[in-house]
């Protein structure tokens, strides 16, 4: 994760801090050794999360912490907007933010569910000032309509039915999301996302080799 004049590297449950000499610095330590991480900084702090756990390391201080206060178990990615840290979790359509600016505070109360369908989320992003969240046979879209208990809404008629086949398959081409889809009939292609509308874009020798 590039944060700064810094890079960020997690290996063996070790956060490294990676400067522009190639020099790498052991800021902290997980708690799991293997695995996948997901990465994002609100440009003071960088949320990190491994599957079982949430982190925070604070670039100005070095203060390295696990995230305690109501943070929900199992976050699978996280993801940062308008002031707000926010994280999936494991088996469950919920999705969790943090206070404002402060990815140390967590509350309770300040989670919502992906509702159009009963599919537990697989990953969610941050993309052209929405959240997408997405689900394991459909995609929805959430806005920040600024309501003072929880400010985020779901865009009413933009669920995708189609799924997210693979958590760590997500790219960016140009300002399109671009990923590894499965349709209803459990066929996965990849797909690029241009507003609310999917296009497939790859070959249909591609999908086979992909599917096989």
């Amino acid at each position: 994760w590039a944060f700064g004049d810094y890079l960020y590297a997690v290996h063996l449950g070790v956060l490294y801090e990676i400067d522009t000499n190639g020099t790498a610095t052991n800021r902290g330590s997980l708690g799991t050794t293997a695995g996948r991480v997901s990465m994002a900084d609100n440009g003071t702090q960088l949320m990190i999360v491994d599957g079982t756990d949430g982190y925070i390391y604070n670039q100005s201080t070095h203060a390295f912490t696990t995230i305690a206060s109501a943070f929900f178990a199992n976050p699978t990615t996280c993801w940062w907007q308008d002031g707000y840290f926010l994280a999936s979790f494991a088996d469950s359509g919920r999705f969790q933010i943090s206070a404002s600016y402060d990815g140390t505070t967590w509350a309770a109360l300040d989670f919502a569910n992906a509702e159009s369908a009963p599919d537990d989320l697989v990953a969610g992003v941050s993309h052209n000032s929405q959240v997408v969240l997405f689900g394991q046979s459909t995609a929805e879209f959430w806005t920040n309509t600024g309501a003072q208990d929880f400010p985020y809404s779901r865009v009413q008629g933009s669920t995708i039915n189609w799924g997210l086949a693979a958590r760590w398959s997500i790219g960016t081409i140009g300002d399109d999301l671009v990923y590894l889809a499965k349709n209803k009939r459990g066929e996965v292609q990849v797909v690029r996302l241009v507003g609310y509308q999917v296009q497939v874009i790859s070959t249909p020798d591609m999908s086979t080799a992909i599917n096989a």
